[in-house]
């Protein structure tokens, strides 16, 4: 499955309507689009290309595929617990983060590069909460230093590659460059048994200078 997605306006809070059309029928990809409207204007507008998930085994996968231990480590913090980032999206999922990973969160810098573990509170993941990990974590540039704010996805492509064995999901972004105004984002989302379960790339506006 591979969802495409162009962030045209941030809508309001209120009601919103969804417009999809079907584009292919096949027996092994089907094709459909979908665009986002507050009344008359477009918010969002995607393509999505459905097929049956593999259940077999991978026949490769990159060596190291993920440094993190399969579990969030003893001094993972909760974000729900903390100020800052997060918070909010913590109350509807369980997440842990490494302090290590996230020197933005004590007034230091780093690469732009974050780490954490996320699962739903109270059931296991499924397809669909793989594909929002894709795009769960805090911005990569927070830790570059500088304001830390909103930082609006402009395009997001994510490809869902399996189904997440039950368990926490460990979730791994890197930015390649920042320039100006922009950066960009990769994220991997691995499951407890090892698994690559999504893939995701956005390009995003980093937040602007108070």
């Amino acid at each position: 499955m591979v969802v495409a997605a162009d962030f045209l306006r941030a809508p309001d809070p209120g009601d919103v309507e969804i417009r999809t059309d079907v584009v292919k029928l096949g027996r092994t990809a089907s094709v459909c689009t979908a665009r986002l409207y507050q009344g008359d204007r477009a918010m969002l507008s995607a393509s999505v290309t459905t097929g049956r998930l593999p259940d077999d085994a991978p026949r490769w996968v990159t060596p190291g595929l993920t440094s993190m231990p399969a579990l969030p480590t003893d001094t993972a913090l909760d974000p729900s617990l903390q100020r800052g980032p997060g918070r909010t999206l913590a109350k509807a999922c369980a997440m842990r983060f490494d302090p290590a990973d996230m020197p933005f969160a004590t007034g230091k810098t780093g690469d732009a590069a974050m780490r954490g573990w996320v699962r739903p509170l109270g059931e296991e993941p499924d397809a669909l909460f793989a594909l929002l990990a894709g795009d769960i974590l805090p911005p990569t540039v927070f830790n570059l230093g500088g304001d830390v704010g909103w930082a609006p996805t402009v395009q997001l492509t994510a490809l869902l590659r399996g189904r997440p064995s039950p368990g926490w999901l460990r979730c791994e972004s890197e930015s390649r460059t920042v320039a100006g105004t922009w950066f960009d984002e990769d994220t991997s989302v691995v499951d407890e048994s090892g698994r690559l379960v999504c893939q995701a790339r956005q390009l995003a506006l980093a937040p602007l200078p108070r």
